[in-house]
């Protein structure tokens, strides 16, 4: 999403507006999330140096951070055991390292096969403002898109509400679910993320 603007051109263009709009629209704080994204009250240099910042040293760095972080708490408390076996199980290094760089390896593959197979993103003229453009999402936020439509006069409240209530029961569901069980076989309402589980 931070990428697709540094295009700047029509798509990339409209389709940050979209989303800027969108975080506009958040009571209280929206009108300085926008300030803020855009630099000022419009459009311009500043847009795009801000974009560019947080796509390529914020987010990286913020990721970076977060996995120190997991990396400290699964060495410190180890790592969650197979099923229901709670003995210890084989060291990270070399053989979960080795897998992790085998199926790292394999997701690059597959994006570089794809990228030369489809000749690359698709780049047009620079971003026109006064020309009319159909702003379509991309394919991550066609399921945002599609429930603006549904919602009718309530978009924007279904625009900020479904995200959050989404990321909310992801973040909450390992703090739900407090079963004794860890194996997956078991665990499929819990997986799923049924409130039958919950306890």
């Amino acid at each position: 999403m931070t990428g697709y603007v540094l295009r700047w051109d029509q798509a990339g263009f409209w389709a940050n507006k979209v989303e800027v709009g969108i975080a506009a629209a958040t009571p209280v704080l929206g009108e300085a999330i926008k300030k803020l994204a855009l630099g000022g009250n419009d459009y311009g240099n500043l847009t795009l140096t801000r974009f560019y910042a947080l796509h390529v040293l914020i987010l990286p760095a913020l990721i970076g951070a977060v996995v120190v972080v997991h990396v400290k708490l699964a060495r410190k408390l180890g790592p969650t055991p197979l099923g229901d076996r709670a003995q210890a199980l084989s060291p990270r290094w070399p053989d979960q390292a080795l897998r992790d760089v085998i199926a790292m390896a394999m997701v690059f593959a597959i994006l570089l096969a794809y990228v030369v197979s489809t000749h690359g993103a698709d780049l047009a003229a620079p971003a026109d403002p006064s020309a009319p453009f159909d702003a379509r999402p991309l394919w991550y936020f066609r399921w945002l898109f599609e429930l603006r439509d549904l919602a009718g006069s309530a978009e924007k409240l279904a625009a900020l509400a479904a995200p959050a209530v989404v990321g909310g029961a992801l973040v909450a569901l390992p703090l739900l679910d407090r079963g004794p069980s860890r194996d997956p076989r078991r665990r499929k309402l819990c997986l799923g993320g049924s409130p039958g589980c919950w306890r």
